[in-house]
């Protein structure tokens, strides 16, 4: 996931990844406005980021002594109303973490 932002005065820019075996768990919940929100459970000591600020750059993973039970939610805000859409979505990204594992020997 990339966060990118620009303007006169400032520039950040962030990346986070994490392995598709890495994914615990894929939810979805509905908002209030009818727009649905992907739920992905990631580990946190799964997650690496590369973040800048200006001229400042920087890398860092966790420490990895988190409990490997706590939530570590990514949400990603869905712009359809669909949920036929969102239930194919939440199928597809459940294949392809059950096919990364599967390859994990």
């Amino acid at each position: 996931m990339i966060v990118d932002t620009k303007d006169k005065d400032a520039s950040i820019w962030m990346n986070m990844a994490w392995q598709l075996k890495d994914i615990r768990k894929v939810s979805y919940n509905r908002e209030k406005n009818g727009q649905y929100t992907l739920l992905l459970d990631v580990p946190a000591d799964r997650v690496s980021m590369v973040m800048s600020l200006g001229d400042f750059f920087g890398s860092f993973n966790t420490n990895g002594k988190s409990n490997q039970n706590q939530d570590n939610i990514t949400s990603l805000n869905l712009d359809t109303e669909d949920e036929l859409l969102v239930k194919q979505i939440k199928q597809k990204i459940e294949e392809a973490v059950q096919l990364c594992r599967q390859g994990k020997g």
